[in-house]
C-alpha cells in the first residue's frame, strides 16, 4: 500500500521498543466488511491499519476493535446518548466512558476525529479538538519521540 498520510509512522516503526504490527488487507477488507457495510475505510484510517492495525507504538489504539466498536456504543446506550450518523470508534480512555472516533460517512481520506463525553453534563456529547486522523496520530509520534505527555 502506498502511504500518503502516514509518513511518520511509517518512518517510526519503533519508538521507545515498541513496534508497530500491521494488518494484511484482507483483515482490513474483513473490518470494512463488518463495521462499513463493505465499503473501504478513510485512506489514513486504512494507512494505519496497514501499518500498525494489529499493535500501534503511538499509544493511541488501546484493545480490539470488537471491544471498541461494541463499548462505545454500549457506553451511549448506558448513557441514553445517541450519534445519530454511522461511526467507528478507535480509542478509549475508562472502559469507554470517552472515546475518539471517526464519522464514517465523512466522504475525506483523511477524516475528521472526535470525542465523545457520554456521561459529561459539562460538555457537549461530541467535541472536535482540531486533529485528523493523520494529524491525530502524527500528533502522538511527535511526543513519544519527544518523551512528551498526550
Amino acid at each position: 500500500m502506498e502511504i500518503q498520510y502516514l509518513k511518520e509512522m511509517k518512518k517510526h516503526p519503533t519508538i521507545l521498543g515498541f513496534t508497530n504490527r500491521g494488518l494484511p488487507m484482507t483483515e482490513i477488507e474483513s473490518l470494512e466488511q463488518k463495521y462499513n457495510t463493505g465499503k473501504p475505510f478513510p485512506k489514513a484510517f486504512r494507512e494505519f491499519l496497514f501499518l500498525a492495525g494489529d499493535f500501534d507504538n503511538t499509544g493511541i489504539q488501546f484493545d480490539d476493535f470488537d471491544y471498541l466498536q461494541e463499548g462505545s456504543r454500549d457506553t451511549l446506550k448506558h448513557a441514553n446518548k445517541e450519534i445519530k450518523r454511522p461511526f467507528f470508534a478507535f480509542d478509549h480512555i475508562n472502559d469507554c466512558e470517552h472515546f475518539g472516533f471517526f464519522y464514517l460517512d465523512d466522504k475525506d481520506d483523511d477524516p475528521k476525529v472526535y470525542v465523545c463525553h457520554p456521561y459529561d453534563k459539562n460538555r457537549d456529547l461530541v467535541t472536535h479538538h482540531g486533529f485528523t486522523f493523520s494529524s491525530l496520530i502524527n500528533e502522538a509520534i511527535r511526543r513519544r519521540l519527544n518523551n512528551l505527555s498526550f
